[in-house]
C-alpha cells in the first residue's frame, strides 16, 4: 500500500477494487471479440449474453453504470453494445464467476446480485471462457495492477507485496510534484530486499478521474521497458521520470504490468528494451556514451531536472545502465540525416536553438553509432 495514504483511502480503494467500481482503458484488453469461438462451437455467446446477462444489469447496475461519466464507470455504456463495452474493462468477466467484478461485486452502492441473478451470470462467465479460442487469451483477465491511490506531494512508497506475497519487501519510489497542470513523477527507483530480485515488463502509468474514468499515460513512456535488478538494490525504473498531463486535485494513479516477478539475478540490467531498443549497445558505449557521460549527464542525468525529463540520460553512469540510455537516445537522433540529430542541433552553438550548453563548434562525436542504427 502507500505508507502515505491513510487507513481508510486504503480500506476504501479495496472495497471498490472488489465491487467492481474501477474502470480500465484500451492498451490492456483484446478487441470485444470473441474470435467466431461461439459460431465454431455451436453456442453464440454474445446472443446469450443479451438475452440472460443484460436485462439482469441494466436492472441491478444501470442507474449508475449506464453511461460515461455519471455515478460509476460506464461500463454499461453501448459503445456500440454493451458486450463490447464491458469487453473494455479487465476483470469484469474474468476467468471464472469468482474472479469476475460483475459477479463478485458483493454489496456496494448498489444492489447485489439476487440469488436468482446471480446463477444466471455465473453460467454466462463460464460459457464465455469455454468459448475462448485456444491462445486468443482471455480479455477479462486482469494484468498485475496497483490499486489507484492518491499520491501526495513529495516522496511515496509503493509496497510491491500488496501484488503478490512472493514480492515481500519490494517497493516502488518516487517523487511527485506538480508542474503546471501535469504531474510529474520523478526518481522512481524500484528497490529491492535482501531475499529476492526483481523483474518489471512494460508498466504503464494511469490516471484517474474522481468518476474512476482512466486516462493512461499518453505517450506510454515505458513500454519498451524490460529490467531486472538484483537483491538488496535501489535502481532506477527505466527513465525514472514520467509526466502525466491534466492532472487535477482529487485524481488518483496507478501502475499496470505487463509482468512483474520475483527473479534471482546477479547484477541489474539496465532495462533491457525489446521492439523500441538499440541495435548496436556497443557502438553507442564506444562512440556516443564518453560524451554524453561526460558533458550532457550533468543535467540530463539528474533526478528531478526538467533536462531528465526532456531527454533522460538518468541510468548512463549507472553499472548496467548503458541498453536503456542508449534506447533513451534514439529519440535524439536522426539516423537518415545524423547532422540533423538533436545532440547536435541544440549543442551547436549556430543553431540559434536555445540550450544552456554549446559545444565550441558543431560536432559530430556519435556518428559512428548513430549510422548503425537506420
Amino acid at each position: 500500500m502507500l505508507r502515505s495514504a491513510s487507513t481508510r483511502l486504503f480500506t476504501f480503494l479495496v472495497s471498490a477494487l472488489l465491487s467492481g467500481c474501477l474502470g480500465a482503458y484500451s492498451p490492456l484488453n483484446g478487441s470485444g471479440d470473441d474470435g467466431g469461438a461461439g459460431a465454431d462451437l455451436g453456442v453464440d455467446v454474445n446472443a446469450l449474453f443479451n438475452a440472460n446477462v443484460a436485462p439482469i444489469l441494466t436492472a441491478s447496475c444501470g442507474a449508475c453504470h449506464a453511461k460515461t461519466g455519471g455515478v460509476g464507470p460506464g461500463f454499461m455504456d453501448p459503445k456500440p453494445d454493451m458486450l463490447t463495452t464491458i469487453l473494455a474493462y479487465p476483470g469484469l468477466i474474468g476467468a471464472t464467476p469468482e474472479t469476475s467484478r460483475i459477479y463478485a461485486k458483493g454489496q456496494h452502492e448498489g444492489p447485489a446480485l439476487t440469488p436468482a441473478q446471480a446463477p444466471v451470470i455465473a453460467d454466462w462467465i463460464n460459457t464465455w471462457n469455454a468459448h475462448q479460442p485456444a491462445g486468443a487469451g482471455d480479455a477479462g483477465t486482469v494484468k498485475p495492477q496497483i490499486m489507484p491511490f492518491k499520491p501526495v506531494m513529495g516522496p511515496n512508497t509503493v509496497e510491491l507485496a500488496m501484488l503478490d506475497s512472493a514480492l515481500a519487501g519490494q517497493s516502488i519510489t518516487f517523487t511527485a510534484r506538480m508542474v503546471g497542470t501535469s504531474l510529474e513523477l520523478s526518481s522512481i527507483t524500484v528497490i529491492t530486499p535482501k531475499s529476492s530480485g526483481l523483474h518489471v515488463v512494460h508498466p504503464l502509468w494511469v490516471t484517474w478521474d474522481q468518476h474512476y474514468n482512466a486516462t493512461p499515460d499518453p505517450i506510454d513512456s515505458f513500454s519498451n521497458l524490460d529490467e531486472t535488478v538484483p537483491a538488496s538494490s535501489t535502481t532506477p525504473l527505466g527513465p525514472g521520470t514520467l509526466i502525466l498531463p491534466n492532472f487535477q486535485s482529487g485524481f488518483m494513479v496507478n501502475v499496470v504490468f505487463n509482468l512483474i516477478e520475483a527473479k534471482a539475478v546477479a547484477v541489474p540490467d539496465g532495462g533491457t528494451v525489446a521492439g523500441g531498443g538499440c541495435k548496436n549497445v556497443a557502438g553507442f558505449i564506444a562512440s556516443a556514451k564518453p560524451t554524453l557521460s561526460g558533458v550532457c549527464a550533468n543535467c540530463h542525468a539528474q533526478n528531478g531536472n526538467s533536462a531528465a525529463g526532456a531527454f533522460s540520460l538518468l541510468t548512463i553512469n549507472q553499472a548496467g545502465g548503458d541498453a536503456q540510455a542508449c534506447a533513451s537516445t534514439l529519440g535524439e537522433i536522426d539516423t537518415t540525416t545524423p547532422a540533423n540529430s538533436r545532440i547536435y542541433t541544440y549543442t551547436d552553438p549556430a543553431s540559434g536553438i536555445a540550450h544552456p550548453y554549446k559545444f565550441q563548434q558543431k560536432s559530430s562525436f556519435a556518428d559512428n553509432w548513430i549510422t548503425t542504427e537506420q
